[in-house]
């Protein structure tokens, strides 16, 4: 509108029209440029976005799997630990030593709420006035069970002052979505000797020497 009175006014006055002119042309290309950068700007965001949903599709559960892998490992581990503790102790103190599933009084049924190690001089699986509590052991895990198959189905394990399991079975450590790449088992035979099982064939779930995966 400022261009056209101008030119109205005065006719001598036309460098000043194309000089508005020219700014308008200006003004509106930079206007345009602005919304296809605004407009692209949002493509690309919206692109990121899709790209990062396909993305977490494959990375989460991968996560989890890490996470729970490195969590049984560690239960592996201590379960492991505490089996050796209680077999050398009893060799080394010369008396039959009880593990157990925790119980403030003697064994219980369920691994996954604790297990203890304590002497059981009367083989009773009671901590009598004269048994000693050794040690307690957290085994509870909310993504895993720990059971125990013994022979004559015991639920506790004993070792003799000679090193030897009175009961021999095997424990499993079991994923509770049933996942056998999660699986964990180890062994223990009547001499009180420890092993456990390991991807032999590499297929990502562990097996003893016999292939026999573990009984989850």
């Amino acid at each position: 509108m400022l261009c056209k009175q101008n030119t109205t006014r005065k006719k001598s006055n036309l460098s000043h029209f194309n000089s508005c002119m020219q700014l308008r042309i200006a003004t509106n290309a930079s206007t345009l440029k602005a919304h296809n950068m605004r407009a692209f700007s949002l493509l690309e965001f919206i692109i990121v976005l899709s790209v990062a949903g396909i993305l977490a599709g494959f990375t989460v559960p991968r996560f989890n799997k890490i996470i729970a892998t490195s969590q049984v490992n560690a239960l592996q581990a201590k379960l492991q630990s505490a089996i050796y503790l209680a077999r050398s102790t009893a060799v080394s103190q010369k008396e039959t030593i009880a593990f157990c599933p925790y119980a403030k009084a003697g064994c219980s049924k369920n691994w996954s709420n604790g297990a203890m190690i304590f002497t059981d001089k009367n083989n009773n699986q009671l901590i009598d006035n004269d048994d000693i509590l050794l040690e307690t052991i957290s085994l509870y895990s909310k993504n895993f069970d720990v059971n125990w198959r013994a022979s004559a189905g015991r639920k506790f394990l004993r070792f003799s002052p000679s090193g030897m399991a009175k009961e021999f079975g095997r424990f499993t450590l079991c994923y509770k979505n049933n996942d056998l790449s999660l699986a964990r088992s180890l062994v223990i035979n009547r001499q009180g000797r420890l092993r456990a099982y390991r991807d032999r064939n590499h297929d990502g779930i562990v097996e003893d020497v016999n292939g026999r995966q573990a009984d989850c």
